[in-house]
């Protein structure tokens, strides 16, 4: 039931994914490239499956292959561990998500590197280090869209902390114990 009022009630989502999957296996078939939400989809040569990112990034699929799976054709692609592994259009929009949010990330610490160092990375989280107050300046940098993607809201937290910590929130009502 919540995955069908899921889907019900967000169907633009099932409808990327069914875009994605369909212009894989056109691009597989005619080798004409394809846009799908704002990624370019086209096969590079007979071993390369690509998804072209806004970003100009590549994700790279190794010698794909069309088999039918339980809903249809689909796109399977020899993995570095050895084996085919399956892609379709729900796989297709989540790896391209995890790599635009990867690709903002680190837009956002080149454009940013003037005002303050980046020292630490971890998914969606970036650490910097200043000698001086610049949360500020970090906001408007930060919260400016990447030129390759200029449409997409950003809302990016800053805060200021003496050491790293995943929120500020965490923090509160932890007292130092004195030893």
């Amino acid at each position: 039931y919540c995955v069908s009022a899921f889907r019900e009630t967000f169907w633009q989502i099932p409808k990327l994914w069914y875009e994605f999957q369909k212009s894989a296996l056109a691009a597989f078939e005619d080798y004409k490239t394809y846009t799908v939400g704002g990624c370019q989809i086209y096969m590079e040569d007979a071993k390369w499956f690509i998804i072209q990112l806004p970003s100009g990034r590549k994700l790279r699929y190794y010698k794909p292959r069309v088999m039918l799976g339980e809903y249809g054709p689909q796109l399977e692609y020899w993995s570095y561990r050895g084996f085919y592994k399956t892609l379709y259009g729900g796989m297709e929009v989540e790896n391209v998500v995890q790599a635009c949010s990867r690709d903002i990330l680190c837009d956002g610490m080149v454009r940013s590197s003037h005002i303050a160092d980046p020292v630490i990375h971890v998914h969606d989280e970036v650490a910097f280090e200043s000698a001086r107050d610049v949360k500020h300046d970090l906001e408007d940098v930060l919260n400016t869209s990447p030129t390759w993607l200029p449409d997409v809201p950003l809302k990016i937290e800053v805060f200021k902390s003496d050491v790293y910590s995943k929120s500020p929130v965490r923090l509160r009502g932890v007292r130092r114990r004195d030893t």
